[in-house]
């Protein structure tokens, strides 16, 4: 079988290919079509978060689906709408921007204690630190799709603007089709457990044993932490194997809610 990092009802590659490659493409954003789309972050409302959420879960998205799931963590930053952000963005963000000086800063405390900052200097005359108060336009939108679908990288330019204050901000955003926050659900013995995703082999500063995959963990909180290997057959259909003991050797079938969801998984910012 081959084993994948990032399975969830679609064909993945190896996670070598993965990480070192990209394993296809599909056509570029055009440059009217971004242009169409340059201020939909403006227009987000609680319903249309709503919308792009349940989007997230889906895996075969286009290019204009990208372009909204960014818009809408745009938006979520503008409005003070932790739920919706931190549901777009891997636990394990990563993101290289001016506010840390150089550093690779990773994890989601850093992002709300900016999304915190944001909140309090919304009058501060330094517009870099009012975007959830400010207007955006986004346009030479490019996305290049990796890992057959599962991955993409999006590149963009944003024009950040506060009365005739402006900010030319330019981003690549690395997104991810993944089954991190997912239930899994499967049968030992007749026994049925229910395990949350939480983590992958691929996540920053993770040591796994050797071809675990995936790491487990109960919300009920009455079991340790699992680490899983995921694998996919020549068939396409998902098996899992638990790390220890006799159940190592075991394929189990199991089921995931969502299948998947598309997260923000590193970011590089840069201003003018």
């Amino acid at each position: 079988s081959t084993r994948c990092s990032n399975p969830g009802g679609r064909s993945d590659c190896a996670t070598a290919q993965c990480t070192a490659m990209p394993c296809a493409t599909k056509p570029v954003h055009t440059e009217m079509a971004a242009l169409m789309n340059r201020r939909r972050s403006a227009l987000f409302d609680k319903d249309e978060i709503a919308r792009v959420l349940q989007l997230a879960t889906q895996p075969d998205i286009t290019d204009d689906d990208l372009l909204d799931l960014n818009a809408c963590i745009m938006a979520a930053i503008r409005q003070g709408d932790w739920d919706a952000y931190h549901k777009l963005c891997d636990p394990d963000l990563s993101c290289f921007e001016p506010e840390a000086k150089g550093h690779l800063v990773t994890g989601m405390d850093y992002r709300q204690y900016c999304l915190d900052q944001s909140r309090s200097k919304a009058g501060s005359p330094d517009i870099a630190h009012q975007e959830h108060a400010l207007f955006t336009n986004s346009f030479n939108s490019h996305v290049r799709w990796l890992c057959e679908g599962n991955a993409a990288m999006l590149t963009l330019k944003r024009v950040v603007q506060c009365g005739s204050a402006m900010v030319n901000v330019e981003e690549s955003r690395l997104w991810e089709y993944s089954l991190v926050g997912a239930e899994i659900r499967f049968n030992i013995e007749g026994e049925e457990r229910k395990m949350k995703v939480v983590r992958t082999s691929m996540s920053f500063d993770v040591d796994a044993p050797h071809d675990m995959t995936h790491l487990l963990e109960d919300p009920a909180g009455v079991r340790p932490p699992q680490w899983v290997a995921i694998d996919e057959d020549e068939d396409g259909n998902l098996h899992l194997s638990l790390d220890g003991g006799a159940e190592t050797s075991q394929a189990l079938p199991f089921k995931a809610s969502p299948t998947g969801t598309w997260r923000l998984v590193h970011f590089h910012r840069s201003e003018e």
